[in-house]
């Protein structure tokens, strides 16, 4: 049985980064601090995967005070990696778009600032998943509003998978946040990953991953229908708690489904952001067996926080196992800057830029 990267009861497995930490079971989450804010997840999955069609799979819109009125606004977006993408500022379309690689949003799409402003987007490649067949890619951003009060910065276009339940095939999407000027204030930031996979025979719980970088107290919710772009359905009895825990009653949506979420996450200061996901259900959960588990002698505890001086060099370690004989582990990453790679047995360095990103060292 896999459980996702290739480590059993006998033999450990350890990945090597030079950033912070994180963990937890399904999800380990880690915060790094500095004059940006950065959530990285690492995840330990236990289900099959099916490759789905159409383009888009999930994303948000973080922001940060740059001072004045002026924030730092980034678009994160999950698409098909095999989608015809039109390269920046020129070239043939690509149908795999490699990472660094920047490419012009679907349509031409437009990131509104809610003063009555715009922005063409023009996205970059920060990761990809070629087993699920999405990217990573962001768009960042300066923009400064003229008073004080609460925007909602919002993009969207078409299309949602084409296979999706509960009448959203090929929907349109929106993804949006609200930008509280005047307060100062930054919006709560995730790793949330494009899709969490659940079995069909079980309730599935999942903590959604988020943390405020100002330390605010965070409120979790579904977002409302009109938020999504929209949505037509949830999932019949999927819910979140105010704390994010996430419950999925895969008995009741049928094995092989797939559903899109949108997640809202509330700060006690009025900022919201909109997390975009999909859930998959597929394969039973086997009675008798155990999770994977993180080893916290070496992987740092669930939502540590470093706080890093830019041009300080971090390295780290990530080691998870399984009790169950002849079961193997896959751990996969997810929020890690440009630059960053997650690989096995080998130690990788990386550099904390002035700009917020992890620059691998020369």
């Amino acid at each position: 049985m896999n459980k996702k990267i290739s480590m059993n009861q006998s033999q450990t497995n350890r990945q090597r980064f030079t950033f912070p930490k994180m963990d937890r079971i399904i999800s380990n989450s880690i915060f790094l601090k500095s004059l940006f804010g950065l959530l990285l997840s690492f995840f330990i999955l236990s289900t099959s995967y099916t490759s789905h069609a159409s383009h888009y799979r999930g994303g948000s819109i973080t922001w940060q005070q740059q001072g004045s009125n002026t924030v730092k606004v980034t678009v994160k977006q999950y698409y098909r990696s095999t989608y015809g993408f039109s390269p920046y500022p020129s070239g043939p379309t690509s149908y795999d778009p490699q990472i660094g690689s920047k490419y012009k949003a679907d349509g031409g799409t437009l990131l509104y600032f809610g003063d009555g402003s715009y922005e063409t987007i023009i996205f970059e490649v920060t990761s990809k998943n070629t087993t699920e067949n999405w990217i990573e890619a962001t768009f960042v951003t300066t923009h400064t509003y003229a008073s004080a009060g609460s925007y909602t910065v919002y993009y969207g276009t078409c299309c949602r998978v084409s296979n999706l339940s509960g009448g959203n095939a090929d929907a349109n999407f929106v993804t949006q946040s609200t930008v509280t000027i005047g307060n100062a204030n930054n919006s709560p930031v995730s790793s949330m990953p494009a899709i969490l996979n659940f079995p069909s025979n079980v309730v599935s719980t999942y903590q959604i991953p988020a943390v405020d970088p100002d330390g605010d107290a965070l409120s979790y919710s579904l977002a409302p229908l009109s938020e999504t772009g929209p949505l037509y359905n949830y999932p019949s009895g999927a819910s979140v708690s105010p704390t994010g825990l996430l419950t999925i009653d895969g008995s009741s949506l049928g094995n092989n489904s797939l559903w899109a979420l949108v997640v809202k996450v509330q700060d006690s200061k009025g900022a919201y952001v909109n997390l975009d996901f999909m859930v998959q259900i597929s394969g039973t959960a086997t009675p008798n067996n155990n999770v994977p588990l993180f080893d916290y002698a070496i992987t740092p505890t669930n939502g540590h926080v470093y706080t890093v001086t830019a041009g300080t060099l971090l390295n780290f370690d990530v080691n998870a196992y399984d009790i169950d004989a002849g079961d193997n582990v896959l751990l996969s990453a997810v929020g890690m800057p440009s630059g960053a790679t997650l690989l096995q047995q080998q130690a990788i360095r990386y550099k904390v830029a002035f700009h917020g990103r992890l620059m691998p060292v020369k």
